[in-house]
């Protein structure tokens, strides 16, 4: 037998096993012999040693001398020539880099090698699993250009396998390659010759955010990609391979079963780069995206959904409010991503703001370990969970204290819920973004349960289903948790793809920061934030498809407490990768309410979001260091085929100062520095002498920061900051930063049409009330910076309104007798642009109408001055009041400000209380208990006290109550409230002001007119309510509610005490309606009363699970005291109260605790049986909470972002009542238990009668 005749001799068997035997024999001899004749080798004698053969010898002989004798082949194209070399290896020869790419470590043998009638390749081999055992494939390669496929098959495809691979690994050409991994996260570099990674796997359908990984030495390179439905089961295995440069790091195409099963045909490719490197290798990928249909831009989608282009320049807000939201806008934020939920209207005004209002979701995660919590997360039963292979249901997240697993709600189940759930959200929920959470971030994983099975790809499609319902059908600008190419073309934003979670070194899920530096681990540094390994492989494909922030537990600003230098590092990242960055507005980040920390956080804003407000929509097109150290870097953004010209970005890491020079200037940047130049932008941040400057300038928009020091940046001179943005062609905002002494703008340089003959320069208060108005004169404005530091520069149109001020009001005389007439004369100017109407009015004390004094018509000229007199009467007026002198304009909105409409004098009305016909004494005994500015309460009838006849009824603002002391009487703060219009009886309140001794008696006289013959006003408030914010102001301290009803802020204003809130919030709590915050809808938080003595606010909301809970709040001067009610039981801790700022914890049986986020139950909880009270104390703040119902137990529970949780539990639903009470910084909690003794051992009150009035 010829040689060329056994290559072609199929290995069949014979019939029997001698016969086997025989033949093996013989054709084995045969072909020896052949062997020993061609190859000169020493004659043997093969009778003497083979005897008899074994069939498995003999024909694993055979077969290896087959394949020695096939000979290679070779696939080649314009670009590449491919060998494919029997003994199981093959060579890709790059003919434009003139690099030849060898495999090794080869499997095994290729077999029957042969070139198919397409030209393709074809051949079996051995597939090895992970295990080391093997079974048969058929292989096909072919190419594609540059591009080699390889794919393998098998016989039966429901063959069971684990994982496997089939390809040797094709090792770098250079031990200085990098291998591109783009690990969950934007990518990182690892060097070959390292041994970082060494032996890991990556999941292509998990830990791989795109199919694919990268080898290259910094020009030519290759990308080794998992083809169509093999990116769903594939698998990266990071394998250190010796070659002839030493150990090298190589890329080997692992792939998983599906369903147990190798199931289809398994695809890989290769596509190799000649030049650019890790850019090129990023950008083939692109075009193979583009060309299967996942590569979907977002100006593509803002066709569809035309909100997708408010995320350009958005930072991405949690832990927020509309307050907030308000606050932002009228600091500069432009644009935000805020999620939360709150009221419709709400929501809309937030949306008017041209903000995205965006909310929490998950429909992974299910929750059957009890029945304490929410829509969705209880929405079906264990048996809708995913079946593991292991007969075991899918493990989801698990919270913190390890008391609540959930598991994974199978995907084919997920739309169904969501479409119930999130269109009856949007009926009272107008939200337009969406944030799913979880989604994407997991795995694709399999279910094995026969009512809901699948596998991997049917799982991303059955995910792709309940994206494309939310972002497609719905319209809401989507975003998810971390990012996936299945995802891009349905997805606008995603959470973490700036981030790398793999290498998070505390709890970042769960939101718990690191409490110092120490916590934030080295692989944290080098790797999840290390500029030398990361590279935006993800922006450098998808940059102008998804916009990527900061994973939530690792935001901007997560660290800043510990690590305020990686703040500035990721501002940096921000500003390279043209991405914008997320924010915590609540104590886990930048606190909103510190202004030091809010300031910091517009710094970020500055610098971060004006850039990606230009670029948003741009592709990266390159990314390169500019030092060997990669220190300095560079990124250039464009749309392909645009005219309009590419955005340059330069970031300097290092600490070593870099300059650069462009357009002439020098540029010398410091570490976290940047220069930013393109057809809509510039900006950088630079040393110049011994400070660092900063400049961002938009067509819209400046901002400049001088260092303290005089600057020019062109379009403003300043020594500090200042920001400056064009509303409209007529109208310039401008911000002027703390601190800031000079400021002088040129207009021109920003607004070429701006016209300084009709210009005007309108002051704005913070709440961006209009204040007042200067006249500008010349081209060059130079301001005056006082207490105000915004303005409004308004010119042609825009400034054609008047300006009405009251700059003067006088009154005579200074001190009338009560019955005295009061001469005011009220100085008016207009100096606005047009000459107009207005009514003046005179208001008392406060502006209402129930407090109007007088009104009459005026007209000001443009640029006139003129005195107004009003004569008023004092009859019902009496003791220190305010006259309010007031402009008010037929048509507001067509006057440039409205602020400085208004004056006020101070004035006293000598009072003669004998004009008051009705009164009686009164007797308080302070009952042996010390007292501080206490309410007393009496019911009164005034018809059985003091004879008022029938037919008339008391003026509840006549009422007064005098204290008389040492024969003279002083008016104290009192109110009454009549139980109807023109009923005898009410409730007089007033305050026993200053310090009461323990055995102290204080008399008091009240005096009180009937309605009709004259009209009294009432005592001006010590108390104010603001409607807008929801705040009262006492002489002690200042509370604000959320728009979600709950107490948010509570600033005490005694001495010494911190400027911000003690409070985070006081609010119900419970399972059903949140632990920490309530889940609900606010029906209204409504003020029933203002005056004298106290504020009365009530809130009435809806929470879920059906209940609906009133609560009444009256607030004194240095306490207040809640009310509650509900409609149903299952509520026990009605008001609890979280903290923002560490305390100590007291309460009546002893039991004590540290209030700082940490320690949970600390030994308190359970430990107090109908408590009395309990006392949080500092050294500068302090206050008592009092039962004044009865309770049958407290609550403590002090954790992370959440701290105190301090609560009286009760089982009841009405009669609920409690006490709040301000002091200053204690050291002890004794003044607690002496509050809880003086609100509840009431002073003893005893009223004498006194004959009827004339």
């Amino acid at each position: 037998m010829q040689l060329s005749e056994f290559a072609a001799c199929p290995l069949s068997e014979p019939n029997n096993r001698r016969d086997r035997e025989r033949s093996g024999s013989k054709i084995l001899k045969s072909a020896l012999s052949e062997i020993v004749i061609n190859y000169g080798l020493k004659p043997v004698a093969w009778d003497l040693v083979i005897t008899e053969v074994s069939e498995m010898v003999v024909w694993l002989f055979l077969a290896a001398i087959k394949v020695a004798l096939v000979q290679p082949v070779t696939l080649s194209s314009k670009w590449l020539s491919v060998t494919i070399d029997p003994n199981g290896s093959f060579t890709v020869f790059d003919k434009r880099a003139k690099v030849t790419w060898r495999s090794t470590q080869h499997i095994a043998p290729f077999r029957n090698l042969q070139r198919l009638a397409d030209g393709k390749v074809s051949f079996q081999t051995e597939a090895r699993q992970r295990d080391g055992k093997t079974f048969p494939v058929t292989v096909t390669m072919w190419l594609e250009n540059d591009e080699l496929v390889v794919e393998a098959s098998v016989n039966d495809p429901k063959i069971q396998v684990g994982t496997f691979s089939f390809l040797p690994p094709l090792p770098p050409i250079s031990p200085k390659s990098d291998l591109l991994i783009p690990f969950y996260g934007n990518g990182i570099a690892v060097p070959v010759d390292g041994k970082e990674f060494r032996g890991w796997f990556f999941r292509t359908y998990g830990a791989l955010d795109m199919p694919f990984v990268g080898v290259t030495d910094g020009k030519v390179g290759y990308l080794l990609l998992w083809d169509g439905r093999s990116a769903d089961d594939g698998n990266l295995f990071v394998d250190p391979v010796k070659t002839e440069q030493g150990e090298l790091l190589t890329p080997v195409a692992y792939h998983d079963p599906t369903m147990r099963t190798f199931g289809y045909p398994r695809q890989v490719r290769y596509i190799f780069v000649a030049e650019g490197g890790h850019v090129a290798i990023c950008k083939r990928y692109r075009d193979y995206a583009k060309r299967n249909g996942f590569l979907v831009t977002l100006l593509e989608k803002a066709k569809r959904k035309p909100a997708v282009k408010l995320l350009a320049g958005a930072p991405n807000v949690w832990g927020g409010n509309p307050r907030i939201a308000r606050e932002a806008k009228s600091l500069g934020i432009d644009r935000m991503l805020i999620n939360g939920v709150w009221s419709a209207e709400e929501m809309e005004a937030v949306k008017a703001l041209g903000y995205l209002n965006s909310r929490y979701d998950n429909y992974e995660d299910l929750y059957t370990c009890c029945p304490n919590h929410s829509p969705p997360y209880n929405i079906g039963t264990i048996e809708d969970c995913v079946l593991r292979a292991d007969g075991n249901r899918q493990v989801g997240w698990v919270t913190w204290d390890k008391k609540h697993t959930a598991h994974k709600r199978c995907s084919l189940l997920q739309l169904e819920v969501a479409r119930k759930y999130i269109t009856e959200q949007l009926k009272n929920h107008p939200h337009n973004a969406w944030f799913l959470d979880v989604t994407t971030a997991t795995d694709l994983i399999e279910c094995y349960d026969q009512k809901h099975m699948h596998n991997r790809t049917e799982d991303r499609e059955a995910k792709r289903r309940l994206a494309k319902f939310v972002g497609d059908e719905l319209g809401l600008v989507l975003g998810g948790e971390h990012g996936r190419w299945w995802g891009v073309d349905i997805y606008d934003y995603w959470e973490g793809m700036m981030s790398h979670n793999p290498f998070f070194t505390w709890p970042a899920g769960h939101l718990r920061p690191p409490e110092k530096r120490e916590e934030i681990g080295e692989r944290y540094l080098e790797w999840g934030l290390g500029h030398r390994c990361r590279v935006p492989l993800w922006e450098l494909v998808f940059h102008d498809c998804v916009v990527s922030y900061w994973y939530w537990g690792d935001s901007t600003d997560f660290l800043h407490r510990v690590a305020p230098d990686l703040t500035d590092k990721k501002d940096a990242f921000n500003i390279l990768y043209g991405t914008p960055p997320m924010f915590w507005v609540d104590r886990r980040g930048f606190t909103w309410s510190d202004l030091n920390l809010r300031k910091r956080l517009l710094q970020s804003y500055r610098v971060v979001c004006k850039l990606h407000e230009q670029i948003a929509f741009d592709e990266m097109l390159s990314h390169e260091w500019l030092t060997p150290d990669r220190d300095v870097q560079r990124t250039v953004f464009g749309r392909s085929g645009s005219k309009t010209g590419t955005t340059e970005v330069i970031v300097n890491f290092g600490e070593k100062p870099f300059t650069l020079t462009r357009n002439g200037q020098k540029f010398v940047l410091p570490q976290y520095g940047f220069y930013a130049h393109g057809p809509k932008i510039t900006q950088y941040r630079s040393l110049v002498g011994d400070r660092t400057v900063t400049f961002v300038r938009t067509p819209d928009y400046a901002f400049c920061d001088a260092g303290g020091k005089r600057h020019d940046f062109g379009v403003v001179v300043t020594d500090g900051e200042v920001t400056m943005r064009l509303e409209s062609p007529e109208q310039i905002r401008i911000l002027i930063g703390e601190g800031t002494k000079e400021v002088l703008l040129r207009p021109l340089q920003f607004a070429p049409k701006f016209n300084a003959k009709t210009a005007r320069l309108v002051w704005l208060a913070d709440d961006e009330t209009p204040q007042a108005v200067e006249v500008v004169k010349e081209s060059t404005v130079r301001l005056t910076v006082g207490k105000w530091r915004k303005a409004l520069l308004v010119w042609g149109k825009t400034a054609s309104k008047p300006n009405f001020a009251v700059t003067k009001v006088s009154l005579t005389p200074k001190e009338p007798k009560q019955g005295q007439q009061l001469k005011a004369v009220v100085t008016l100017l207009n100096n606005g642009l047009v000459s107009g109407s207005a009514n003046l009015a005179l208001y008392l004390d406060t502006v209402s109408p129930q407090t109007l004094l007088a009104k009459q018509t005026v007209t000001v000229a443009v640029g006139q001055q003129k005195d107004v007199s009003i004569v008023v009467g004092t009859e019902g007026i009496d003791g220190q009041r305010k006259l309010i002198a007031r402009i008010e304009p037929v048509k507001p909105k067509e006057e440039l400000a409205l602020a400085d409409n208004e004056r006020e004098v101070a004035f006293n009305v000598s009072a003669d209380y004998s004009r008051w016909r009705f009164g009686f004494e009164i007797t308080v005994h302070a009952g042996g208990v010390r007292r501080l500015d206490e309410p007393v309460t009496i019911d009164v009838d005034w018809s059985k006290l003091v004879g008022v006849p029938k037919g008339t009824s008391i003026d509840p603002n006549s009422v007064r109550v005098l204290e008389i002391s040492g024969g003279s009487q002083k008016v104290v703060p009192c109110a009454f409230e009549p139980e109807g219009p023109q009923s005898h009886t009410g409730k007089l309140v007033f305050l026993l002001t200053g310090e009461t001794a323990p055995n102290d008696v204080r008399r008091f006289r009240v005096v009180a007119d009937v309605q009709g013959k004259t009209r009294y006003f009432p005592l001006p408030p010590s108390l104010h309510w603001d409607e807008v914010t929801k705040t009262v102001t006492t002489p002690f301290y200042r509370l604000r509610f959320g728009d979600d009803g709950m107490v948010r802020e509570w600033v005490s204003l005694m001495p010494n005490a911190p400027k911000q809130s003690f409070l985070r919030s006081l609010g119900v709590s419970s399972a059903q309606t949140g632990w920490v915050d309530e889940i609900g809808e606010v029906e209204a938080i409504r003020c029933l009363s203002v005056n004298a003595v106290s504020v009365v606010v009530q809130v009435t909301k809806r929470l879920q699970g059906n209940f609906r809970v009133v609560r009444t709040f009256t607030f004194y001067p240095r306490h207040f005291i809640v009310e509650i009610e509900a409609n149903k039981l299952g509520i026990r801790d009605y008001s609890r109260a979280y903290y923002l700022l560490p305390c100590k914890f007291t309460d009546d049986k002893g039991n004590e605790a540290v209030v700082d986020g940490k320690g949970e139950g600390e030994g308190v909880i359970g430990k107090n049986p109908q408590p009395k009270w309990y006392a949080v104390y500092s050294d500068n703040w302090a206050h008592s909470c009092i039962a004044l119902s009865q309770f049958d137990s407290l609550t403590y529970w002090d954790v992370e972002g959440a701290w105190g949780g301090i609560a009286f539990g009760t089982g009841q639903m009405k009669g609920i009542r409690l006490a709040y009470v301000l002091h200053v910084g204690q050291k002890d909690a004794t003044f607690a238990a002496w509050d809880y003794e003086r609100l509840t051992k009431l002073p003893k009150v005893v009223v004498t009668a006194t004959k009827k009035g004339e």
